[in-house]
């Protein structure tokens, strides 16, 4: 995904920039409490290993920047403030108003040969429950925006790999439709008990932030 390739961007600029002349053990001290661990800290050898920390405890990521901002005061390196805050002006800023149920950009173009309205049709009715039209919007809207990295999503959902393989050979080169096919596998699975409130903790677990497929669900939620 384009964002992911610029939060990239911005870590190896962030790291040129530091270079290897700073206290690593004052950058360990001044991010000890978001990263909350004595073992993982003293393990730490660089400047990458501090940013992988905060990565991976979602306190640093390509929406929140804020803690490579801080490098700019505790290295006294202007330079490091200006790339993230042209990050955040030139990408952040824009791409808020682009982002869709699932925190993805709405450019995305589903692939040709989409998963026909009968197939669809039979998913839904498949289920034997009541189905709250939010929640099949919202199962709509992700699949047509995810993009490839719906199986993040699907294994945070409880789909099994070998669904996910099958749903592939299915849809070869479609995310949409594979998408939409394995969210409807869940709403069947689910039942009475698949809701937007689960999907919105689905897509804020940590794998699935991580890779930058959403923060929210939905605006007004």
């Amino acid at each position: 995904m384009d964002h992911l390739l610029k939060y990239s961007n911005l870590k190896r600029g962030v790291l040129e920039e530091a270079g290897s002349s700073f206290s690593l053990e004052q950058l360990k001290e001044h991010f000890s409490t978001p990263i909350n661990s004595r073992r993982a800290l003293s393990r730490v050898k660089s400047l990458a290993c501090i940013i992988h920390l905060l990565e991976e405890r979602d306190v640093l990521n390509w929406r929140n920047v804020e803690c490579l901002k801080q490098l700019d005061d505790l290295l006294l390196n202007n330079k490091i403030g200006e790339l993230v805050q042209s990050y955040k002006k030139l990408f952040l800023e824009d791409i808020e108003e682009k982002l869709c149920i699932c925190g993805v950009q709405t450019t995305f173009q589903p692939d040709s040969s989409p998963m026909s309205q009968r197939q669809e049709n039979q998913c839904l009715t498949q289920n034997n429950n009541h189905v709250i039209p939010d929640l099949i919007e919202a199962l709509r809207n992700i699949s047509q925006r995810i993009g490839k990295e719906w199986p993040y999503l699907a294994r945070e959902l409880g789909i099994r790999e070998c669904h996910m393989d099958r749903i592939r050979n299915e849809y070869p080169n479609n995310f949409e439709s594979q998408a939409k096919e394995a969210l409807y596998l869940w709403l069947r699975r689910e039942q009475e008990n698949a809701s937007v409130e689960i999907l919105d903790r689905a897509l804020n677990a940590r794998h699935c932030q991580r890779r930058g497929i959403g923060s929210f669900m939905r605006r007004r939620m």
